[in-house]
């Protein structure tokens, strides 16, 4: 192999590993955003959930509950409403407003519950 072979065959090897180690590098920067956004979404989401909406909230007619009533409160338009479902002291989940299928109650959500987890 001549030398101008084994040059180029090094610079091909190092951009490529520059390459890998940039798109590692962004895959998990970008990870870490949009995991701090959904915690924040979430956060924001069980707070209206708990508190009710603002006052200034109008939403659509027939929209969200308030505070306390069981049903989740009115989302902002582009929003994501999700699905809220209470679970009572002994373990026993409420069937969500919207007919849907009752999540699943397991050991963590009783932690959760119990102020454990």
């Amino acid at each position: 192999m001549t030398l101008r072979m084994r040059i180029a065959a090094a610079a091909s090897v190092a951009v490529a590993l520059t390459v890998v180690a940039l798109a590692a590098t962004q895959y998990v920067a970008t990870r870490s955003t949009l995991r701090g956004q959904i915690d924040s979404a979430l956060s924001e989401s069980a707070q209206r959930f708990v508190s009710g909406p603002p006052d200034d909230d109008r939403g659509p007619p027939g929209g969200g509950g308030e505070a306390g009533s069981g049903l989740p409160p009115n989302v902002p338009f582009g929003g994501a409403p999700g699905v809220a479902q209470l679970v009572a002291s002994d373990g026993t989940a409420s069937q969500p407003a919207d007919g849907a299928e009752a999540l699943p109650v397991d050991a963590r959500v009783k932690e959760a519950y119990l102020g454990e987890g």
